[in-house]
């Protein structure tokens, strides 16, 4: 499996001396997650970042031209348990008004083979100490909240699932699942999968818990 790459900006983008001249501040790090688009192929991808101006992100403002016209993007609708479907046009993606929110997961298929950079600013201290992406239940599109990779087993999710959930992992390079289910003895094969930053995965279950994260690192 292709591994996504992020990049922390380790710098704070202003000190005091620049608000002096600019009057603005930003105390947070600039950081952006490079996710492979290979030709008429789907990679299952995430946000992790917020937006610089703290602006919802949309198809049209986060990737942009960075995909060729005759494109796609699939975002799961959790509520409706369907896709909304996002087509890159010669006029721009259209509708490319849909909103995609850090920690929720999405198909993307590219007409030529490419990269996608997704940018933003690394969720902090002041902004998103902790992250709840709501009710867990049937089956939902995730991501980890956060641009880090983490084993599977040291998330909360997992952690709280019960018998008979299952986690399923998109493979790009071989455009198959990898399912992995949760028994009375634990979850077996999965104790060995690490989830990439950027990287979406499918979580179902018959039961229903709240997914709350707490940032895991120190800094920003």
């Amino acid at each position: 499996m292709k591994k996504t790459t992020a990049i922390l900006l380790g710098t704070l983008i202003a000190s005091s001396a620049a608000l002096a001249q600019s009057n603005v501040l930003s105390r947070n790090a600039v950081g952006y997650i490079k996710q492979s688009a290979p030709a008429n192929q789907l990679n299952m991808v995430s946000l992790s970042f917020e937006s610089m101006d703290g602006s919802p992100f949309t198809v049209t403002n986060l990737i942009g031209s960075q995909l060729p016209v005759g494109s796609s993007v699939f975002i799961w609708d959790r509520a409706n348990a369907s896709y909304v479907t996002e087509n890159r046009t010669r006029s721009g993606w259209t509708p490319g008004t849909n909103v995609i929110n850090r920690g929720d997961g999405i198909f993307i298929r590219s007409a030529v083979g490419t990269n996608v950079f997704f940018m933003g600013e690394v969720p902090d201290s002041t902004t998103a100490p902790s992250t709840s992406l709501g009710q867990v239940n049937g089956l939902s599109m995730y991501s980890y909240p956060y641009p880090v990779a983490r084993s599977w087993t040291d998330i909360e999710l997992s952690q709280n699932g019960a018998v008979g959930d299952s986690l399923i992992v998109w493979d790009v390079d071989t455009q198959t699942y990898s399912s992995y289910n949760r028994t009375r003895s634990g979850w077996g094969a999965a104790t060995n999968v690490v989830l990439e930053p950027g990287q979406a995965f499918w979580y179902q279950t018959a039961t229903t818990q709240n997914w709350d994260v707490v940032k895991p690192y120190d800094w920003p």
